[in-house]
């Protein structure tokens, strides 16, 4: 009896080791083989899914997809734009101080796009329509304000093909911002 029992355990750990040795799931192709019931119900099924029972729709899927075409490489451009410049015998006017080329920035647009909002639109050298971009408020050396006792405007953006305008509430009296900008595609 227990010689029967041994047996009986033995073969079944055999054609259980089988069994999984035997499942190729995903299969040899790389595809999952699957059925479902509409509803919600799936059930992974070792081979294509002509086992699919009564009622269920069989359905295949790549375990890996086809590569895709590579993309673009990532661009990051940039500007420093000093607003104030620098008065007296041999001052520096306001503008651009560094940049990562061909980066250009508009006189202030008072006003605009808002009353009560000022501007000045950066013309990069190449559309951004399918990027981002971000100013923050900047020193002539290119470090950033820290908060003292004047008001720090907040900057937004807005991008239009090769333009990008950065504006800001504008107090009065107010002398504009100079700012970085920084357009990641």
């Amino acid at each position: 009896m227990r010689r029967s029992i041994a047996l009986l355990v033995v073969v079944l750990c055999l054609v259980v080791t089988a069994g999984v040795v035997m499942a190729t799931i995903p299969d040899a192709d790389g595809l999952i083989h699957a059925c479902y019931v509409p509803g919600g119900l799936l059930r992974v099924v070792d081979g294509p899914a002509t086992s699919c029972r009564p009622g269920e729709a069989s359905l295949d899927w790549n375990q890996q997809g086809p590569p895709g075409a590579p993309g673009a490489a990532a661009t990051k451009l940039f500007a420093l734009y000093d607003a104030s410049g620098s008065s007296g015998p041999g001052g520096i006017p306001a503008g651009v101080r560094q940049q990562s080329g061909g980066i250009s920035v508009s006189s202030l647009h008072p006003d605009d796009p808002l009353v009560g909002f000022d501007s000045y639109v950066v013309t990069f050298p190449r559309d951004l329509s399918q990027c981002v971009a971000q100013a923050s408020i900047a020193n002539k050396n290119g470090s950033f304000v820290l908060p003292g006792n004047e008001i720090i405007p907040v900057l937004g953006t807005s991008i239009s093909g090769t333009h990008v305008t950065v504006y800001w509430a504008a107090a009065p009296e107010s002398s504009p911002p100079s700012f970085a900008i920084t357009a990641f595609c």
